[in-house]
């Protein structure tokens, strides 16, 4: 799971014009002695990137309503 926040300084470390995964940003970064931390979540995710991923997530919510909705 990921949710990414970053000041707009990180973009000066991103290359134009070519593939750079989110590993290779994080390293240069650490390489760089920039701060980088995270924050474990341990509740209930489910990614929604793909039609069929977002599909499961409407059908979890209507079976599971309480699960997300408590009263």
């Amino acid at each position: 799971m990921g949710i990414y926040v970053m000041e707009p300084r990180v973009l000066g470390y991103i290359p134009r014009g070519q593939r750079f995964d989110l590993p290779d940003l994080i390293k240069g970064l650490i390489a760089d002695r920039q701060p980088v931390v995270g924050y474990r979540f341990d509740g209930h995710w489910l990614d929604i990137g793909r039609q069929e991923d977002y599909a499961h997530a409407v059908e979890s919510f209507e079976r599971d309503r309480a699960l997300f909705l408590p009263e």
